[in-house]
C-alpha cells in the first residue's frame, strides 16, 4: 500500500512557518505553490507505480489517494461534522491573531505544536 502525499500548503505548520502573502493562498487559507507541487508529485508517484506494477506482475501494489480525502475535510469541513478550523480563515495573513481569535490559547505554545 502506498499513500500520495497530503496537501502540505494547508498544513497549519506550513501556514504558520512560513513566509507568505495573501496572494499565495486559494480561497480556502491554502498555500497554492505548495498544493501545486503535491499533484506534480502524487503525478508521478502514480505513473511510477504503474510501471512499478508492470515490471512486478506478481505484486499486489495499492495506490491510495489520501489528498483528495484530506482536501475535502479540509476545504469543506462542516459537512463533515466538524467545525471550521481556524488556519482557514485569514485576517490580513496573520494566522497568529487567527489562532488567538478562534481561541486556541498562547501563540507561543500553539506554534510548537504539530498537527
Amino acid at each position: 500500500m502506498v499513500l500520495n502525499l497530503g496537501p502540505v500548503g494547508c498544513y497549519p505548520g506550513y501556514l504558520v512557518e512560513l513566509p507568505h502573502t495573501s496572494s499565495d493562498l486559494d480561497e480556502h487559507g491554502c498555500i497554492i505553490s505548495y498544493n501545486n507541487a503535491v499533484d506534480d508529485y502524487n503525478k508521478l508517484l502514480k505513473e511510477t507505480l504503474t510501471q512499478t506494477r508492470k515490471s512486478l506482475s506478481d505484486a499486489s501494489i495499492v495506490y491510495v489517494d489520501t489528498n483528495s480525502a484530506l482536501l475535502e475535510l479540509f476545504r469543506h469541513p462542516t459537512s463533515y461534522g466538524t467545525r471550521t478550523f481556524p488556519w482557514f480563515v485569514n485576517f490580513n495573513n496573520d494566522i497568529k491573531n487567527t489562532f488567538s481569535v478562534f481561541g486556541w490559547g498562547d501563540w507561543e505554545i500553539l506554534k510548537n505544536l504539530e498537527f
